[in-house]
């Protein structure tokens, strides 16, 4: 820790996890050893923000992806592509949404609070929230009525401990903003239940579990690569 004494700094040992108060994660020596040499070059930002996101996409064996600077602007950044599409115009004139679908669903207890509240990363899009309860609870049909009674861009659902014993079932859920075209943004930083996985081997994707069965850390390894990998969560 001779980085915190050198610039006084508090000492921390983290028993936390991914938590953002603490700085989230620490990198890995080969993730140290790659920045350390990018930065001592120049690059056209659009190639490189190209090539990360080509090798988050294969990784994650998703269609698509970017780089953003945190989960909470990657909700912004979400919801703001769900209102422009690929509409440079549109781009251009967020914050003003006028002519745009604006709102966004999202349960009530998904709005969870990470240091700042969920619904502030919202507005910052320009989008308005739509808080959704009722007794506490979202049901399917609370979520479908609201979509239908408001110029909604899209649903937004937080995969979190933060959120409670919430009984909602995500898979359903996205269907039924799917079945009005509206896409689904679920924020999975705080993975919560079932299994975590992640490519490994060469593009298999499988959980791994270790630990006592009251509580899965997120220390995995694949047990064939041995990379630090995916967790379950009983």
């Amino acid at each position: 820790m001779a980085f915190q004494k050198s610039h006084n700094l508090t000492e921390v040992i983290n028993a936390r996890g991914t938590f953002t108060p603490l700085a989230v994660s620490r990198s890995s020596s080969a993730v140290c050893e790659a920045v350390t040499n990018a930065l001592s070059s120049y690059f056209i930002i659009d190639e490189l923000q190209n090539l990360a996101s080509q090798s988050i996409a294969k990784f994650a064996n998703s269609e698509a992806a970017t780089v953003t600077h945190c989960t909470a602007s990657g909700i912004t950044a979400s919801i703001a592509a769900a209102m422009t599409g690929a509409s440079s115009e549109r781009i251009a004139a967020l914050p003003d949404t006028s002519g745009m679908l604006d709102t966004v669903i999202i349960p009530a207890n998904h709005c969870v609070n990470y240091g700042h509240s969920i619904l502030q990363a919202v507005r910052l899009s320009g989008a308005t929230p739509v808080i959704v309860s009722k007794d506490g609870q979202c049901s399917l049909e609370d979520i479908e009525q609201n979509i239908v009674s408001n110029h909604t861009c899209c649903l937004l659902l937080v995969s979190s401990k933060l959120v409670g014993s919430d009984a909602l079932d995500f898979t359903a859920a996205v269907k039924v903003a799917h079945n009005h075209s509206i896409p689904a943004i679920i924020d999975g930083r705080s993975y919560r239940g079932g299994k975590m996985l992640s490519r490994c081997c060469k593009g298999s994707r499988e959980g791994y579990r270790q630990g006592n069965e009251s509580e899965q850390r997120i220390n995995a390894r694949c047990p064939r690569c041995n990379r630090r990998t995916c967790v379950t969560k009983p």
